[in-house]
């Protein structure tokens, strides 16, 4: 492994819709696009705008960031048996789901550490929650660069305070993002509002929230939540109806009190 190539960033497995996303900040911060595996590729599929390349020069690497679920990682494996057998740098695991413990044997000389990247729509920048590997080693100090170098990173310890705030960090908050947005849709949709005001209505909602534009975003295709691997924001997203609903019931409340006199 010479790593030569990327001792500044990292290399992506996954082109979903986390991987993209990673991968975009990536070339934003660094000024190049990481070296992207996806099984995608090796049935012939093309992603525009990312360096799409074989699992072997991926591992090349230092760091490779894993932008599916840990299951998925783990059968990738089972199917690559020599390549994760050499890879000795850093795997940040940014599945959801808990990783396999036989994926250590599996890659034996790799360091493992889970991570959850916090991505808002239209900024090139990550807040990630890392859980640090029992070891400090030379490529976890190189993977906290990487990280650091793609936005600001907050390292715990404990494996159940990083489960608990796992949940309260990219799948809760897309809930919640979502839910706004389209609590503030439906509202001027019931109210009749001019189409055209919709985008400058969950701006100025997003400049009220969080002080930065662009942090709720309509629901249209790509442009939703951008989910974690492992299912858990997908889970979250099925309560929609009702949180949006309830968000709807709260805003017009506030409008039959706005109109009523004195």
């Amino acid at each position: 492994m010479t790593g030569s190539s990327q001792e500044a960033g990292a290399g992506l497995i996954g082109a979903g819709r986390l991987g993209r996303a990673l991968a975009w900040v990536h070339e934003a911060k660094l000024g190049r696009p990481p070296p992207v595996w996806s099984r995608r590729f090796e049935q012939g599929g093309v992603e525009p705008g990312l360096s799409a390349r074989p699992l072997e020069q991926v591992l090349e690497g230092v760091v490779v960031i894993s932008a599916i679920s840990n299951a998925a990682l783990y059968a990738l494996s089972h199917r690559h048996k020599s390549l994760f057998g050499r890879f000795g740098g850093l795997f940040l695991l940014a599945g959801a789901d808990a990783p396999d413990p036989d994926l250590n044997a599996r890659a034996p000389h790799a360091t493992f550490a889970r991570i959850v990247p916090v991505l808002l729509p239209g900024q090139a920048q990550i807040t990630t929650l890392a859980l640090r590997p029992p070891a400090d080693t030379p490529a976890w100090r190189q993977g906290c660069a990487c990280l650091e170098a793609l936005g600001t990173l907050t390292t715990v310890d404990c494996e159940r305070a990083y489960s608990e705030l796992m949940i309260l960090t990219s799948p809760f908050a897309a809930v919640v993002r979502a839910a706004i947005a389209r609590a503030i849709t439906g509202y001027l949709q019931d109210r009749q509002a001019d189409p055209d005001w919709l985008e400058m209505a969950l701006d100025v909602a997003s400049l009220s929230l969080a002080g930065t534009p662009g942090l709720l975003v309509h629901d249209q295709g790509d442009a939703g939540p951008i989910a974690t691997p492992g299912g858990i924001t997908e889970s979250g997203l099925t309560a929609l109806p009702g949180i949006s609903g309830s968000l709807q019931s709260a805003l017009s409340m506030m409008r039959t009190r706005a109109d009523a006199p004195g």
